[in-house]
C-alpha cells in the first residue's frame, strides 16, 4: 500500500469519529478553507524545518 493510499485511509476514519477525539474531525467540520489553513502552516513548518538544517 502506497503513502497516500494509507494517509486517505486514516483521514476517513477520523473524520468519521467524534469531534472530542479527533482533532481532523474539528477540521473537516470547520470546512476546507480550515483545512487549508492547516496545511499551509504545516508546510511553512517543513520548509523553515528544511532551510534550518542546510
Amino acid at each position: 500500500m502506497d503513502i497516500i493510499t494509507k494517509l486517505s485511509q486514516v483521514l476517513e476514519q477520523r473524520k468519521k469519529a467524534e469531534p472530542n477525539y479527533s482533532y481532523v474531525k474539528k477540521l473537516y467540520d470547520k470546512g476546507t478553507e480550515e483545512i487549508l489553513k492547516k496545511v499551509e502552516e504545516e508546510t511553512f513548518e517543513l520548509i523553515n524545518a528544511t532551510r534550518e538544517q542546510h
